[in-house]
């Protein structure tokens, strides 16, 4: 599937989501805004993200490049700008996300230190603001949870985290967050 130069606006929940089994898909060059929940999310369910049962249902290989993502969180803060929960060899690239009430992106969702099938995810050359924005806590511009052996974040500028209390972060590695490599990012303006 591909998604390309396409303008995704006032949805209830997420502009664009790729579930089980989506492979090689592309959402790339779109303007994603005035969203209800947030923009972009690959893999399972937020709140209840499941291990697939098998490689062929496990959303893999996707490509999110170039996308403006932004002011969402309209029916649920919670939302994200880009979210990938229990997927695999995903690229993240070269894309804007501002404006939201949680998360700029959230990768992994997957607790503890077992095997999992968030991997080998590549998050880089991307531009990640104005998140939290006084509203909830505990997050950050980029937020990442579990296991994720060979996945990189890289080459990205965050910056302007302002949570409701004290807990926001520029790049959050939550609880059992492991076998990332983090290089050459800029960070700045982060309560924390």
């Amino acid at each position: 599937c591909t998604v390309e130069r396409c303008e995704i606006v006032h949805t209830g929940d997420y502009g664009i989501w790729f579930r089980r089994g989506c492979k090689k898909s592309r959402i790339v060059q779109n303007r994603i805004h005035d969203l209800g929940i947030g923009g972009v999310r690959i893999g399972e369910p937020f709140m209840q993200p499941r291990m697939p049962s098998s490689e062929q249902v496990t959303p893999s290989g996707n490509l999110i490049d170039n996308n403006h993502v932004f002011d969402s969180g309209h029916i649920f803060p919670g939302g994200v700008g880009i979210m990938v929960a229990e997927s695999h060899h995903n690229v993240i690239s070269h894309n804007e996300v501002h404006d939201f009430n949680y998360s700029g992106m959230s990768i992994g969702w997957n607790w503890g230190d077992g095997e999992n099938r968030c991997h080998h995810n590549v998050i880089e050359y991307n531009h990640v603001h104005h998140v939290m924005n006084g509203q909830l806590n505990d997050g950050g511009v980029i937020y990442t949870l579990g296991n994720s052996p060979g996945s990189i974040i890289r080459n990205n500028v965050f910056h302007d985290a302002w949570p409701y209390n004290h807990i926001g972060w520029g790049i959050y590695l939550d609880s059992t967050t492991n076998q990332y490599l983090v290089e050459n990012n800029v960070v700045y303006n982060i309560k924390n």
